[in-house]
């Protein structure tokens, strides 16, 4: 998929090709990365041991890398940190507004397109196994409300998915996305 690549090719068209500007880029991602791995622990676990882990679990994680990157994995990595974040939002909130709970869907589903527009095989189990978490999840407030979250979370879904399919359309490549991707 495209996305890592267009958003790649803008950033270095704006900040050039430096290798520094490119290790900040990476840098700035891992830290968004330890940013929404703690707030998600801190909801379930507390402060204490969130922030612990939160360090522990980024230190593990470009151990693995080798150094810090500007890779895609971190991109999908990001991308289903900050849907977590707002699926963990929108479960606070749902009970007690619920028009406010389904921006926090929509925006779920909206970045896990983002994972799946950038490596589809990875994003696409993420989109689906969060979409039928929350469709199970939703059943148990009756067939109405499920109906309306699961639209919402596919309408998120939708959003960046159009957006790309125009760029690619707009820049006569969508043939060689669909002979590549699929």
């Amino acid at each position: 998929p495209p996305l890592y690549l267009v958003k790649m090719g803008l950033f270095t068209k704006i900040f050039g090709y430096s290798i520094i500007n490119l290790r900040l880029l990476g840098i700035v991602v891992i830290l968004l990365i330890a940013f929404f791995l703690y707030k998600n622990l801190e909801s379930l676990f507390g402060s204490l041991i969130a922030s612990f882990v939160s360090i522990a679990g980024v230190i593990y994680y470009q151990a693995n890398n080798g150094h810090i990157t500007y890779d895609f994995i971190q991109f999908v990595t990001l991308y289903t940190l900050i849907q977590i974040y707002l699926l963990f939002k929108y479960s606070e909130c749902e009970l007690v507004d619920f028009y406010k709970a389904l921006k926090f869907i929509f925006f779920a589903g909206f970045f896990s397109c983002l994972a799946l527009l950038t490596k589809h095989s990875n994003g696409l189990m993420i989109m689906l196994f969060s979409f039928i978490g929350i469709i199970l999840v939703s059943l148990f407030r009756g067939l109405k409300h499920t109906s309306k979250v699961g639209a919402v979370y596919l309408a998120g879904c939708a959003v960046p998915f159009i957006v790309m399919l125009l760029w690619l359309g707009y820049h006569s490549t969508f043939n060689d996305f669909y002979k590549q991707v699929i």
